[in-house]
Protein backbone atom coordinates (compact mmCIF):
# COMPACT_ATOMS: atom_id res chain seq x y z
CA UNK A 1 0.00 0.00 0.00
CA UNK A 2 1.59 3.42 -0.93
CA UNK A 3 1.15 6.52 0.94
CA UNK A 4 -0.41 8.73 -1.82
CA UNK A 5 -3.77 10.57 -0.86
CA UNK A 6 -7.01 10.78 -3.01
CA UNK A 7 -5.82 14.02 -4.78
CA UNK A 8 -2.26 12.74 -5.45
CA UNK A 9 -3.57 10.35 -7.32
CA UNK A 10 -5.48 12.78 -9.47
CA UNK A 11 -3.10 15.52 -9.61
CA UNK A 12 0.33 13.19 -10.44
CA UNK A 13 2.78 14.11 -6.85
CA UNK A 14 2.22 17.31 -5.08
CA UNK A 15 4.67 18.88 -2.32
CA UNK A 16 3.20 19.44 1.31
CA UNK A 17 1.73 22.32 1.73
CA UNK A 18 4.40 23.31 3.97
CA UNK A 19 7.04 23.51 1.03
CA UNK A 20 4.99 25.37 -0.98
CA UNK A 21 6.35 28.76 -1.79
CA UNK A 22 4.86 31.89 0.57
CA UNK A 23 3.18 35.03 -1.17
CA UNK A 24 3.46 38.42 0.65
CA UNK A 25 0.43 40.00 0.86
CA UNK A 26 0.02 42.89 -0.78
CA UNK A 27 0.02 46.24 1.65
CA UNK A 28 -3.10 48.03 1.51
CA UNK A 29 -3.03 51.88 2.36
CA UNK A 30 -2.26 55.34 0.53
CA UNK A 31 0.30 57.56 0.74
CA UNK A 32 0.14 61.07 2.64
CA UNK A 33 2.62 63.92 3.03
CA UNK A 34 3.23 64.86 6.14
CA UNK A 35 4.94 67.28 8.93
CA UNK A 36 5.75 66.81 12.67
CA UNK A 37 5.12 69.27 14.99
CA UNK A 38 6.00 68.70 18.62
CA UNK A 39 5.96 64.90 17.79
CA UNK A 40 3.16 64.69 16.34
CA UNK A 41 2.20 64.28 12.74
CA UNK A 42 0.55 66.43 10.73
CA UNK A 43 -1.23 65.03 7.84
CA UNK A 44 -0.54 68.03 4.80
CA UNK A 45 -2.29 66.43 2.04
CA UNK A 46 -5.13 63.71 1.22
CA UNK A 47 -4.37 60.50 1.29
CA UNK A 48 -2.79 59.26 -2.38
CA UNK A 49 -3.04 56.19 -4.20
CA UNK A 50 1.08 56.46 -5.56
CA UNK A 51 4.51 57.15 -4.02
CA UNK A 52 5.04 59.50 -7.00
CA UNK A 53 1.54 61.30 -6.71
CA UNK A 54 3.44 61.93 -3.05
CA UNK A 55 6.28 63.20 -3.58
CA UNK A 56 5.11 65.26 -6.28
CA UNK A 57 2.49 66.45 -3.71
CA UNK A 58 5.38 67.49 -1.24
CA UNK A 59 7.32 69.51 -3.63
CA UNK A 60 4.19 71.64 -4.34
CA UNK A 61 4.13 72.11 -0.85
CA UNK A 62 7.38 72.22 0.11
CA UNK A 63 7.77 75.33 -2.58
CA UNK A 64 4.52 77.24 -0.97
CA UNK A 65 5.41 76.25 2.69
CA UNK A 66 9.22 77.30 1.92
CA UNK A 67 8.80 80.08 4.71
CA UNK A 68 8.56 77.13 7.63
CA UNK A 69 11.98 75.98 8.75
CA UNK A 70 9.79 72.48 9.14
CA UNK A 71 10.72 68.93 7.84
CA UNK A 72 8.36 67.48 5.07
CA UNK A 73 8.21 64.08 4.82
CA UNK A 74 5.99 61.06 2.64
CA UNK A 75 4.79 58.20 4.26
CA UNK A 76 2.54 55.29 3.86
CA UNK A 77 -0.60 54.71 5.94
CA UNK A 78 -1.58 51.73 5.80
CA UNK A 79 -5.51 51.09 6.24
CA UNK A 80 -7.15 48.40 8.46
CA UNK A 81 -8.46 44.79 6.46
Amino acid sequence: MSNKTASDSLSGTREPWYKTPMVPKKKTGRWVVYERREGEFVFLSKLLKTRKAAEKERLRLKERLEHRRSAIGVGFVQSPT
